[in-house]
């Protein structure tokens, strides 16, 4: 499987075509950011754990039936997944971490 160009280059991930028109390539990388993106910075072996995790956490729900763009782990930091039409969402926690720690108070 062949990488062809970068589809979605993200702080976390990128995801590349392939020559396999129905397939994807997902890199999970080193960086992070904090404060809307204005600091940034690279944490050694995230990629790997990440995808370590997911690939993980997708082949238990694959094996138990449930559909998904999961189909392997390539390497330390490489999925193969099919390819789908995502839903871009961001979810930041702040508020609610603030929140609980002000209940404690």
């Amino acid at each position: 499987m062949k990488k062809i160009e970068i589809i979605h280059d993200g702080v976390s991930k990128k995801v590349y075509a392939t020559d396999e028109p129905d397939k994807v390539i997902i890199q999970y990388t080193d960086a992070i950011t904090a404060y809307y993106k204005i600091k940034r910075a690279l944490i050694k072996d995230k990629g790997l754990y990440c995808n370590a995790v997911s690939s993980m956490v997708f082949t238990v729900l694959k094996n138990a039936g449930v559909p998904m763009h999961f189909i392997e782990r390539l390497s330390d930091t490489e999925q193969l997944c099919r390819r789908v039409d995502s839903i871009q969402m961001e979810e930041i926690g702040r508020a609610s971490c603030r929140e609980r720690v002000c209940m404690r108070v």
